[in-house]
């Protein structure tokens, strides 16, 4: 038979102090198992301070190098903690928004109406995409420059057609 305080003698001194002192003003062997596994789980893992986590979301901005992908990524999970329940949707269009980097994609979600969170992220996308492919079109694109004497263009090539 078993003994109620036989599994404490197993985890050493430190341990068991510890755990003494999550249990005052009882003793460990007054609890039950359950009851020192919530204890312990509180204080190992304590649940996050709500305005903290809210502070963090509301300053975390999107870094110049940072895809508007990643940085809704990394910004969506910050808002995990923070407890919006249903203003969630809203508190994240209405920052993300406030907080992109480019100039033209905070102008463009500006000017769209009834615009939500989803629709905010679609665009910003779109626009980001774009701007970059077309800045590579740009700079594989070779340059043709004009000559100031046109006619030096038309002679040459009349003449290599004859």
């Amino acid at each position: 038979m078993i003994r109620k305080n036989q599994p404490f003698s197993s985890i050493g001194s430190a341990a068991y102090n510890q755990i003494c002192h999550l249990c005052m003003p009882n003793h460990p062997p007054d609890k039950s198992f359950n009851d020192i596994k919530t204890l312990m789980s509180a204080y190992q893992c304590p649940e996050p301070l709500q305005i903290a986590e809210r502070s963090r979301f509301t300053n975390r901005v999107q870094q110049p190098q940072e895809s508007i992908a990643k940085y809704s990524l990394a910004w969506r999970t910050l808002a995990i903690k923070c407890n919006f329940g249903a203003e969630l949707k809203n508190r994240l269009c209405d920052c993300f928004v406030l907080v992109i980097c480019a100039q033209s994609i905070q102008k463009a979600l500006f000017n769209t109406k009834d615009i939500d969170y989803d629709l905010a992220y679609k665009t910003a996308v779109g626009i980001e995409l774009s701007t970059k492919e077309s800045a590579t079109l740009q700079q594989s694109q070779p340059i043709i420059q004009l000559r100031s004497s046109s006619s030096k263009c038309c002679n040459q090539l009349q003449a290599e057609r004859t």
